[in-house]
């Protein structure tokens, strides 16, 4: 089991934001996260968010998944770099959790989300499957608040609310 330290606050952090490559060597891994206010966060890494860089981390102790955000991040430490201990129990935990409402939201049709936004007066392009909302938040299937994706945090609150309310 090797252990590695990685400041996150940091040019090797920003490095590794450039390198989707070394971002992916984490899936999969256990791992322990500092956070800036001190507090701690031990689980297996889920998945990372390329564009946030927002960590899914899954403890198996009390079957708990934490979104943790970059920007609160000060390190790193990898407990387990063996990505393959966890990996079944990890997809099979996130598809129990989601897998049913997933499925549920499934039914939204691209078409009645961009009669919304268009309702909404939000301009809204299709681009094969995903929705390109107010020229800046993509949106894929099944076009839930969590399926948003942007660099802009206050447009990606916006859009994410707006489907948040969208039935």
């Amino acid at each position: 089991m090797e252990e590695q330290e990685i400041p996150l606050s940091n040019d090797e952090f920003k490095s590794l934001k450039t390198d989707p490559e070394s971002l992916h060597s984490y899936v999969y891994k256990e791992i322990e996260i500092i956070m800036n206010n001190k507090s701690k966060y031990t689980g297996w890494v889920y998945t990372i968010d390329p564009e946030s860089f927002t960590i899914v981390l899954v403890n198996f102790e009390d079957n708990s998944i934490e979104l943790i955000t970059s920007h609160s991040i000060q390190g790193i430490r990898i407990i387990n770099n063996d990505s393959s201990v966890k990996k079944q129990e990890l997809d099979d935990l996130v598809k129990k959790k989601f897998g049913s409402e997933k499925e549920r939201k499934q039914s939204r049709n691209i078409e009645d989300v961009i009669k919304y936004f268009n309702q909404l007066r939000i301009p809204v392009e299709r681009q094969g499957n995903i929705l390109l909302v107010a020229g800046i938040v993509n949106v894929t299937s099944p076009f839930t608040e969590n399926d948003c994706v942007s660099t802009n945090p206050m447009a990606l609150a916006n859009i994410q609310k707006f489907l948040s309310n969208f039935e």
